[in-house]
């Protein structure tokens, strides 16, 4: 009778050691459930703000023309998108955007500086991205905010892509 009691006993411990272990794996998949959402919800912050950066972009380029038209010559020091920038501007709608030549310093972390020339409050033409580190990222054609045309691209000051961009990406091998 005892062996038995001993047997239903540790059977009964095995048991909750199990069903512990199951708790655990099944907490361990919530907090990561919980992560993951988190996570997701970041994006679609980050989606929404994209979305909202969007429209703002799309107003700027129908007033495109008034933005040309609106240009100042003079170079002033302004607050744009969250950054500081100096250099020449237009005003659409009231709101005084980058346009001719100038630079951004970015407050965001992501690239620390834009220099050379804008149209209607976008990267246009020729220009330069520095990162935080004050080196060079990126030196070449920008059109509507984006890399475009020819350019180099530069790690730790060295050229690690010399070639085509459209919209932002790169197309084909390139050199290096």
């Amino acid at each position: 009778m005892d062996s038995e009691r001993e047997q239903f006993n540790k059977r009964i411990e095995e048991l909750e050691t199990q069903r512990d272990a199951y708790k655990k794996e099944r907490d361990d998949y919530k907090k990561e459930g919980d992560e993951h959402r988190k996570e997701r919800d970041e994006w679609m912050q980050r989606a929404q703000q994209a979305e909202a950066e969007l429209d703002v972009a799309r107003e700027r380029l129908q007033a495109k023309g008034a933005a040309e038209q609106e240009a100042e010559s003079v170079d002033r020091t302004i607050m744009y998108e969250g950054s500081v920038y100096y250099g020449s501007i237009c005003k659409v709608g009231g709101t005084e955007m980058p346009h001719g030549w100038g630079i951004l310093w970015l407050l965001d972390g992501e690239r620390k500086r834009y220099e050379r020339e804008w149209k209607g409050g976008k990267r246009h033409a020729k220009g330069i991205e520095y990162a935080s580190d004050g080196q060079m990222v990126y030196e070449g054609d920008f059109v509507d905010g984006k890399r475009h045309g020819h350019g180099e691209e530069f790690t730790n000051g060295e050229v690690t892509y010399t070639g085509v961009w459209v919209r932002g990406e790169k197309k084909g091998a390139g050199v290096a």
